[in-house]
């Protein structure tokens, strides 16, 4: 819902170009909450290696080429498996293999379905029941993302390689985290990939009251690590007043939920963007 309200908030900013994109490819629940005009579907179809076991010799040749160790080698047990949604479908195990013993057969991997609210774009992958081919989708539907747009981007929770995947191809990501007692090593799992990527990262604290010993160690951990908290949303079945505490400069003021994540949001980008730019001219 964070990512609805934010693409909301951002096409009432008056943006020529803003898109909504779903993906949470399992659990396609993005178009149910929005009324969308022009919807329009697409059927995914994308080689999948199939191993024909009858020509395999056993060398292990084509798991060496897998770079998303999708192709497990057993050398003890001779056998070749293919780790289906670990496999982005590139056909490096094929042209790896010296025995034609990798077929790529098309497999449909679900839909991406498009439309739009307004003059905005809303585009979203939805898997298939039966398919577990999910980096394919996640990187057809990256191809899909309007170069030209502010693209908010709705994540499944967790950090399961898709996730990953799509995450290389952002500017800026937002880490939603909430009083979970895993929540540090969450939040460390997830700077080391927007890290690796060099990928502007903040955080987004989701049903966090005020006074919590959860929001003053979040705070403490983002301070050592330089990490900016664009906004904090309260568990609102427990507030009369719906408004929401945002964290900026070191002040806390409260604020419209929304407006609040997406004004941190833009400074802190503009000041990435200029010490980057700053960092690249002295070098």
């Amino acid at each position: 819902m964070i990512s609805h309200n934010l693409f909301r908030e951002v096409a009432q900013h008056g943006y020529t170009y803003v898109q909504l994109a779903g993906f949470d490819v399992e659990k396609p629940d993005l178009i149910d909450r929005l009324e969308i005009e022009s919807l329009t579907t697409e059927e995914i179809y994308v080689p999948q290696p199939v191993i024909e076991v009858t020509k395999c010799k056993f060398c292990g040749i084509c798991s060496g080429y897998c770079t998303e160790k999708a192709i497990q080698f057993n050398r003890f047990v001779p056998s070749v498996t293919l780790i289906v949604s670990r496999c982005c479908a590139c056909g490096n195990c094929q042209k790896a293999c010296s025995r034609n013993g990798i077929k790529m057969k098309e497999k449909h991997v679900g839909k991406i379905v498009t439309g739009r609210l307004g003059m905005h774009q809303i585009i979203a992958g939805k898997l298939d029941p039966e398919s577990e081919f999910k980096i394919p989708l996640i990187k057809a539907l990256l191809e899909r993302l309007n170069p030209e747009a502010i693209c908010i981007c709705d994540f499944e929770p967790g950090l399961d390689l898709a996730v990953k995947v799509a995450l290389e191809a952002m500017d800026v990501a937002v880490i939603v985290l909430q009083n979970k007692p895993d929540w540090k090593q969450h939040l460390d799992e997830m700077i080391a990939i927007t890290g690796k990527s060099k990928i502007l990262t903040g955080l987004v604290l989701n049903k966090t009251e005020e006074n919590s010993s959860f929001l003053s160690e979040v705070e403490e951990d983002c301070n050592l690590r330089s990490l900016p908290i664009w906004g904090i949303i309260p568990d609102f079945r427990t507030l009369e007043n719906k408004k929401v505490l945002n964290i900026n400069d070191n002040s806390k003021i409260f604020m419209l939920p929304v407006t609040g994540i997406w004004d941190a949001i833009t400074k802190s980008h503009l000041h990435f963007q200029s010490t980057y730019n700053e960092t690249f001219t002295q070098h």
